[in-house]
């Protein structure tokens, strides 16, 4: 948390006291419940970079009650685009928020937050829509559904499956029984 916190205030180091002893904010309940949910989950493949962003959004709602104040500037749009383009090359490499905020100089917070502001998603599912549009080529190309979901970094057919048919409205398997 001291981590998570060190970046969503951009370098904080000072004690934090909160505000009030006990908070009654729904939005701060289900922000919780996401992070607890994210971190304990373990059959998504990616969930690391999901339980970083749940905890990250987590920390950033507790810090509006917070008694310390941010330091510095968002990262330039260079250097999201460099992030873009590093996952564009490679939607299937196992990414963190904090190997790709390395590679940017940035926190994760800050990283994800001018992603979205740049994008109007977050890395993860910028990565998803990657893998969905390279499963999607692969399907296209005649490779099988397991393949498919395989190569472009799915855990498996079914959770392809769930994610092409929420991106595209059909399913991979009558997608590809249409391109061909």
């Amino acid at each position: 948390m001291r981590a998570a916190r060190g970046d969503v205030l951009e370098g904080a180091t000072e004690a934090a006291d909160f505000a009030a002893p006990v908070f009654a904010d729904e939005r701060l309940r289900r922000a919780f419940d996401s992070a607890f949910d994210s971190a304990t989950s373990h059959g998504e493949n990616g969930h690391e970079m999901v339980a970083e962003t749940a905890t990250l959004r987590l920390v950033a709602l507790l810090a509006v009650n917070l008694s310390s104040k941010s330091r510095k500037g968002s990262p330039s749009t260079v250097s999201i685009r460099r992030t873009r383009d590093r996952i564009d090359a490679d939607p299937v490499a196992p990414l963190t928020l904090a190997s790709l905020a390395a590679e940017t100089g940035t926190s994760r917070y800050q990283l994800l937050r001018a992603f979205a502001r740049e994008f109007g998603m977050t890395p993860h599912a910028y990565i998803v829509q990657q893998r969905v549009a390279l499963a999607r080529r692969l399907i296209r190309a005649g490779s099988t559904l397991a393949d498919a979901a395989s190569e472009a970094g799915f855990a498996d057919q079914s959770h392809l499956t769930r994610v092409f048919a929420r991106q595209f409205g059909v399913t991979p398997a009558r997608y590809g029984s249409r391109a061909t």
